[in-house]
Formats: C-alpha cells, sequence, structure tokens
C-alpha cells in the first residue's frame, strides 16, 4: 500500500470520495447559490435576518426572562411570623419576682440589734453602761486626765493632744 502524504489537515466533518479523498471545500462541497445569490457569496448578518455582533439588546426585547421579585416584603412568600415586641407575646417566661422580701427563698436570719443575741461576745465587756463608766473610771491613768479647759478657745492640737492621751490611758 502506498503512503499518502495530505499538504492540509483534513477538518471533521470533510466529504471525502471512495479512495478518501476531499470533495470540494475543507468543510464540504463548495456551495453555488446562498440566499439568492451565487458565485462568490459574501454575506453579512442583514443578509440573513440576524442583528450585528455588536448589538445589544433592550431588556424589553429580551424574551423568556424569569418572574424577578418586586423588592416589596408583601409579595414575599413564605415570610416568618414576627415577634410582636411585647412581653406578654413571649413564651416561655420566667415567673418573676413580685419585689416583696416576704416572698423571697432562702433568707438569712436577722440580726435584731440586741448585743445579747450576739454569740461569741467577749465575757469581760461590761453589758450596761453604767457598768462600762465604772470599768473604765476603775483605770488609774483615766482617772489621772483632765478636761481641756475652754473648749472654746482649744487649738486642734490642744485636742489632738488630749485625744491621744485617752487612747494611751484606755490601752494600758
Amino acid at each position: 500500500m502506498s503512503e499518502r502524504k495530505f499538504q492540509r489537515p483534513i477538518m471533521a466533518p470533510a466529504y471525502l470520495d471512495y479512495d478518501g479523498n476531499p470533495i470540494g471545500g475543507i468543510d464540504g462541497p463548495n456551495v453555488t447559490s446562498v440566499n439568492g445569490q451565487s458565485g462568490e457569496v459574501n454575506l453579512d448578518a442583514s443578509d440573513v435576518g440576524a442583528k450585528d455582533s455588536s448589538y445589544t439588546p433592550t431588556w424589553t426585547e429580551i424574551t423568556g426572562k424569569p418572574t424577578l421579585f418586586s423588592g416589596a416584603y408583601e409579595d414575599l412568600s413564605g415570610k416568618p411570623t414576627l415577634f410582636s415586641g411585647a412581653y406578654e407575646d413571649l413564651s416561655g417566661k420566667p415567673t418573676l419576682f413580685s419585689g416583696a422580701y416576704e416572698d423571697l427563698t432562702g433568707k438569712p436570719t436577722l440580726f435584731s440589734g440586741s448585743y445579747n443575741d450576739l454569740s461569741d461576745v467577749p465575757s469581760e465587756f461590761p453589758a450596761t453602761d453604767e457598768s462600762v463608766v465604772t470599768a473604765i473610771s476603775s483605770k488609774s491613768q483615766i482617772a489621772a486626765l483632765t478636761p481641756i479647759d475652754d473648749p472654746t478657745t482649744a487649738t486642734s492640737e490642744d485636742i489632738a493632744n488630749k485625744l491621744n492621751s485617752i487612747i494611751a490611758a484606755l490601752k494600758a
């Protein structure tokens, strides 16, 4: 079998004769007439009723467009039920505290305010005002203290010195 060499590639679909040789043009037989023209025919878009390649249609000229959303919330379907914002419209609300002390649970036992109701108080501390005065007066350092002669003329230094003397005497 003889080897054949082709000068140009054959593009599919090509029309070939029984020996494999192309018939007519590379893509098929020569055309002799198109749209009423014969011979060497040159067509442009207007010859076959098509628009020019640079043509851009307007929105209204386009057919088969999808239906678009209007943009209005009312036009939506499957909208969620919105919360009104009112507390009474809430579900699963907690039970609220009334604000009254007596409605509280787990309240601590309150202190009466009486020294006698305290626990773990020192035993040497006198329980009455009179016994307190007696206990303090019995200290010789307290008994030796003298009052400020004229409180209306005393300086802040005089008052500070007297207080320091009292504190020292109580600690003794």
